[in-house]
């Protein structure tokens, strides 16, 4: 029943982008299928660095996963997030299931999520300040002011956030306190889950080497993602 259900929703999602559907085709009348070669070419590289960031971060706190498979599931987790309403949600949700059935634990999975997360806005400021360096005195180079401002901002909150680890996790008793109340969970004591949070999260040490080569493929993302769109 759920199948039909979620075909029937399918359909309907379909059927509402009909006008553009129907105009698609006057996209290909003159496509350039070197360009259009390449243009994946460049794109598989970005989703394969995407998913040897993740990995290298899956690495740093002893898990190890063959590249194919996270390739594998970074792609799945892109789809999902680009096909489904509140797909960003759902590609993090699965992402993060993924990560625990190949050995991570909760705190390991969501450090990940949030790493590349930090690691991806920092990148993302980096060379976008290159690109508005390079289209300074121009219009789109001044839109462009704005937005780095905030990646900027986004990026010092992930850095702040994993400097402050500790005192961010000993501020989280009330509000799972409340939650307790509430929902019944999660069951136990908080004191001593924030205390097992705290542990594990010191367990999880990067390198320099490690923050290095991940800060290295989550660069070569982006950069293999503008690529794509210039081709």
């Amino acid at each position: 029943m759920l199948s039909f259900a979620l075909a029937a929703y399918g359909l309907y999602v379909v059927y509402g982008k009909h006008d553009e559907l129907a105009g698609a085709s006057t996209y290909l009348n003159h496509l350039r299928w070197e360009w259009l070669a390449a243009a994946a070419v460049v794109e598989a590289i970005s989703l394969t660095a995407f998913a040897a960031l993740q990995r290298r971060l899956l690495h740093a706190g002893r898990v190890r996963v063959p590249l194919r498979t996270m390739t594998a599931v970074i792609l799945a987790a892109n789809s999902i997030q680009n096909s489904l309403p509140a797909g960003p949600v759902f590609s993090n949700v699965y992402a993060f299931r993924q990560y625990r059935g190949r050995g991570a634990d909760d705190v390991l999975a969501g450090w990940v999520l949030v790493g590349t997360a930090g690691l991806a806005q920092i990148t993302l400021v980096v060379l976008a300040g290159v690109g508005l360096a390079g289209a300074s005195g121009t219009g789109s180079g001044l839109d462009l002011v704005g937005v780095i401002v905030g990646l900027l901002l986004l990026a010092g909150l992930a850095v702040l956030a994993w400097t402050r680890r500790d005192w961010i996790a000993y501020r989280m008793a009330t509000p799972v306190r409340l939650v307790q109340r509430v929902f019944k969970r999660p069951r136990g004591n908080v004191e001593a889950m924030i205390e097992h949070l705290v542990q594990r999260l010191h367990a999880i040490n990067p390198t320099k080497a490690d923050w290095t080569i991940a800060t290295g493929y989550a660069l070569a993302t982006w950069v293999f993602d503008v690529s794509c769109l210039v081709a």
